[in-house]
């Protein structure tokens, strides 16, 4: 438990007052309470867990008419603050050092490539060598001491680069975002990346370099080596067949990246045009937590929201304001409540149903933007001493009557030792995304009037302006200032700034995934560029006899443009299959998406034909117009 959740110093430390009276502290039937508690050396959070399980069966066993269905659990502090959070940024997180390393790979094939190239190159010199005595192990020695030596120079520049990129990497950082807790350390170059990445170095150096090494000081063919005359009429099959594979193999992991980008891109933006229930432009929202012993009185609490509300609604730009006890996909734990539906019977402890429980102000829904179904919304006639009434989500009222009208039905909530009224249902109202961590599923949410339901939540305020809500902050705050000058504020922002940062784990991976992506596009483009500038180079003299024989320079197009074209397709061919494998750990990730979405696969494989296309063109361009009589001379 001893962990450090956070590393920025905090300014001030303020205590949330409560009125204690009110909170079930002292009931049995009391289900919603949770204890902070730091665990004896030695002592694992499974031992806490089935301990305190094994006491809390025995208070069933006590009182079985408050305990009987349920239990107690044993988290980790950090769990409790990050919740999902923790596993999706993994999630992203892992598919990222995925994408990472089908990068690395891209480069290595590079890297290879030019290794092997410049092995064939020496052909002659290390065939030299080993006629005057070199031993085959020392010249692969030496070629692979140059390729280390090579990777070490890449992987300082590498960091260097890194170090100039780190400001943006923390900007997209998905954790700074929330005030509560961040298990990210602060970006850095520390001891525990450079030994990484000095590993990573010196293996693909090893691995990519060994290859080459063994070709360039091969021991076959030492004589035609030597006699070779020029380094543009040489390159064995088996070279090329080298060459070949490794641009092949590019390919196709180039396109698996690209499909796991274009994946999480389009998942991403699915995410920011999902419909939410409500309208997010121009509002403001902050909260406000009233303190004992100045709002002890329940009609002190909602007198001080009701002068806010009104002097705020007076406000030039102002449209509406309301108050709720939770905003929509709030960072904050989340209030719910168990219910029975009248003409049922009692709800069964193992399988109570559960809904959101939000207590809200007149002209709140209709502040919010909510999408009224059926009926009427809370308004001003909904007074403390008018029957008590209640509003629903459409995903509440098909649990609840599934297929009926749940207009003039009745609710109430549910709590050992407690009774509450009946609660009429009079609108219905379109479903609003609450969780902000399953935002994917719509959680069943009721609204009852704020001066029906003594409570003491904290009060968020929301007020829609007609042009930017950031001008009107200061005004609010100095409405809220002359009802209450002593009363703290507290997380004022947008309500779009409050949708950026929960989509911000989503940002964070589509941004790196796609810039990952994009780059070994390129990568992959400037390999096969390569790969066929070289074989043009190669195929010098036998570009130079077939023009000579009449080749036509369409003909010569041809040629290398089918070459370059082939291993495109195959390695197209099989990046698809590799894409169809891979994007299946993509599942949790993505939103209203399939995995192997037919429309992203093929955009991505035409995209990448068309980058190979234009990377053969330029070689072929160049052999189109070379001189015959000038190629003949090396042949």
């Amino acid at each position: 438990m001893a962990e450090t959740f956070w590393r920025e110093p905090h300014r001030a430390w303020s205590i949330a007052e409560s009125r204690w009276d009110n909170l079930p502290l002292t009931e049995r039937a009391a289900t919603n309470n949770e204890i902070v508690a730091r665990l004896r050396p030695g002592v694992s959070l499974p031992q806490a867990d089935a301990e305190l399980k094994a006491i809390d069966r025995q208070l069933e066993q006590e009182y079985p008419d408050f305990r009987r269905g349920w239990s107690v659990k044993v988290i980790s502090l950090r769990q409790e603050l990050l919740g999902d959070l923790e596993g999706r940024v993994h999630r992203a997180l892992f598919t990222l050092m995925l994408g990472v390393g089908f990068l690395l790979l891209i480069c290595c094939a590079n890297v290879a490539n030019l290794q092997l190239a410049r092995g064939i190159s020496r052909e002659r010199e290390l065939a030299l060598r080993r006629a005057l005595g070199a031993g085959r192990w020392r010249l692969v020695r030496q070629l692979l001491t140059e390729s280390i030596l090579l990777a070490l120079l890449g992987g300082a520049a590498g960091l260097v680069l890194a170090n100039w990129l780190l400001p943006i990497l923390a900007a997209l950082n998905p954790i700074r975002g929330i005030s509560f807790a961040a298990f990210f350390h602060n970006f850095e170059l520390d001891q525990h990346v450079l030994v990484f990445a000095l590993s990573i170095t010196l293996l693909t150096g090893v691995i990519f370099g060994l290859l080459p090494a063994l070709k360039g000081a091969g021991a076959d063919e030492l004589m035609p080596r030597i006699k070779q005359g020029d380094q543009r009429s040489g390159g064995t099959v088996s070279g090329r067949r080298w060459f070949n594979a490794l641009i092949v193999s590019e390919i196709a992991i180039a396109l698996t990246l690209l499909v796991c980008g274009g994946l999480m891109v389009r998942s991403f933006h699915r995410l920011q045009y999902v419909d939410l229930g409500f309208k997010p432009d121009n509002l403001l929202t902050m909260k406000m937590v009233l303190p004992d012993p100045k709002y002890s009185s329940y009609r002190t609490r909602v007198g001080f929201a009701n002068q806010v509300l009104e002097r705020i609604r007076n406000l030039s730009g102002v449209i509406a304001a309301g108050t709720t006890t939770n905003i929509p996909l709030e960072r904050e734990i989340a209030i719910d409540a168990i219910f029975n539906v009248e003409g049922r019977p009692p709800a069964n402890p193992n399988e109570v149903p559960i809904t959101s429980h939000r207590v809200v102000s007149p002209d709140y829904l209709g502040t919010l933007g909510v999408t009224l179904v059926k009926g009427r919304l809370i308004d001003k006639n909904d007074r403390a001493e008018s029957p008590p009434v209640v509003v629903v989500s459409q995903e509440f009222a098909r649990q609840a009557w599934p297929g009926e009208d749940a207009i003039g039905k009745r609710v109430r909530r549910v709590r050992a030792g407690q009774t509450f009224p009946w609660m009429t249902v009079v609108g219905v109202v379109k479903d609003v995304k609450e969780d902000l961590f399953n935002y994917r599923i719509n959680r069943p949410v009721w609204y009852v009037p704020y001066a029906q339901v003594e409570n003491n939540f904290p009060v968020n305020l929301v007020v829609r302006a007609s042009a930017d809500p950031t001008t009107l902050i200061g005004a609010v705050r100095d409405i809220i200032r002359g009802v209450d000058p002593d009363q703290p504020i507290s997380k004022i922002m947008t309500m779009n700034a409050n949708l950026s940062g929960v989509l911000v784990t989503e940002r964070f991976g589509a941004v790196l995934m796609g810039t990952l992506a994009l780059t070994g596009l390129l990568l992959a483009a400037i390999g096969l560029y390569g790969v066929m500038a070289y074989s043009v180079s190669h195929r010098t003299g036998e570009i130079g006899l077939r023009v000579a024989l009449g080749a036509q320079p369409k003909h010569i197009l041809e040629l290398i443009m089918g070459h370059g074209m082939k291993l495109t397709l195959l390695g197209v061919a099989i990046g698809l299959v590799l894409a169809w494998c891979t994007t299946r750990l993509l599942v949790s990730l993505l939103f209203e998406l399939s995995a192997t979405d037919a429309a992203t696969f093929s955009v991505i494989s035409l995209l990448l034909g068309l980058t190979g296309l234009l990377a053969c063109y330029l070689p072929a361009r160049a052999a189109m117009r070379l001189n015959p009589v000038e190629a003949l001379h090396y042949e």
